[in-house]
Formats: C-alpha cells, sequence, structure tokens
C-alpha cells in the first residue's frame, strides 16, 4: 500500500501550499508599503502575491525574498513558506535538508502544515533527510491532534496500512479516518467503506 500513500500524497501536495497561503492576497502599493515599513504580516501577504501572480507577474525569487523578510520576524506562515520553497525547488534549487531546518522551526511555533511536512519528511525520506519513524510519527500526530485533515488521513492511511515502521492498528486508523472524513478529506472518506 506504499504505492497509495506515494499516490495520495503527490495529489496532496499539489493543493497543500494553497490551503495554507492567502491564495488571493492581491498586489497593491499599499502592501508594499507596509511591507517596506517592516509589517511582518505584509510581508508574507507581499511574499504570497508574487508566489500566486496576484495582481503582479509572478516571481518566486520576490516571493522568497519577502518570505525571508517576514520569516526573520518570526511569521511561522512565512517560515514554513520558505521552507516549502526550498523542499519543491521553486525560486531556489531544491534542497531538502535546508528545507527541513524551516519545516522544523515552523513546525516548533506550531504551524500545522509545516508539522505536517516535517513528519512526512521523516516517515518517507528524502534526498539527504533519512527516515525517522518515531519523529515522523510525533510531528504528523501533533499536526493531525491539532485539526489538519491532511495529517489525520495520513496516520489514517499508516495505522491501515502498517507500513513504513508504524504497526497496524485498526483502531487509530479509524480514529484519524473520522476525523479527517468530518472535515470533508476525501480520502478519509473513500477508505471509511474498510470499516463498514
Amino acid at each position: 500500500m506504499k504505492l497509495k500513500n506515494i499516490v495520495f500524497s503527490i495529489l496532496l501536495t499539489s493543493s497543500l501550499f494553497t490551503f495554507s497561503h492567502a491564495d488571493d492576497v492581491s498586489f497593491s502599493q499599499e502592501l508594499v508599503q507596509q511591507a517596506k515599513a517592516g509589517d511582518a504580516t505584509a510581508q508574507n501577504n507581499l511574499g504570497d502575491a508574487y508566489y500566486y501572480g496576484n495582481e503582479v507577474d509572478q516571481d518566486f525569487g520576490k516571493a522568497l525574498e519577502w518570505f525571508k523578510k517576514a520569516a526573520a520576524k518570526g511569521n511561522t506562515d512565512a517560515i514554513f513558506s520558505v521552507g516549502y520553497m526550498y523542499d519543491y525547488g521553486e525560486g531556489v534549487e531544491e534542497d531538502n535538508l535546508t528545507a527541513l531546518k524551516w519545516y522544523t522551526q515552523a513546525a516548533q511555533k506550531g504551524q500545522l502544515y509545516a508539522q505536517y511536512y516535517l513528519g512526512y519528511l521523516y516517515l518517507y525520506g528524502d534526498d539527504g533527510v533519512s527516515v525517522n519513524t518515531k519523529k515522523g510519527v510525533e510531528w504528523m500526530t501533533k499536526s493531525a491532534d491539532a485539526g489538519l485533515d491532511m495529517a489525520q488521513a495520513e496516520l489514517g492511511h499508516l495505522y491501515n496500512d502498517g507500513e513504513e515502521g508504524v504497526p497496524q492498528d485498526l483502531k487509530k486508523a479509524l480514529h484519524y479516518y473520522q476525523l479527517a472524513a468530518k472535515q470533508d478529506e476525501s480520502s478519509a472518506i473513500n477508505n471509511l467503506g474498510i470499516f463498514t
């Protein structure tokens, strides 16, 4: 069932960044002025505007620049965004170890998507990042228990399949599938059919 999890994760990854950001933030001179004045939220929002190309040409380099400025001021969404851009090579060369560093920083501050991605990197490993099942489950569980439906579904899959060094536990699988399904997470809804 590892292939099922990989396919699910590919689909999830394509949508996860959109869910974690204000993709409707538009570029404006007022936003630029606020960002230049040092407002971390405005800096993060300007990064989003450049990332998505909202009312401005899409520019990953400028997005990363503004995300880093906001991250330096402790904006957890921006810290996550920097990690994501390194993880997927957007505006920079792909670098999973650097992504891991940024994800860890945001995850420790409670950013749910960073906790999910950090858990995922530890569960499945990637170039330069070794599998660490214990840390992976720990971070995925923090994100799931805080309410992130994607993390709940991923834990459901892990406990249902009993792979990746995680023992099968159908009671936990059902629990996490039910939590995710309450938020209309489609893979969890589909997998609940296993238990009926």
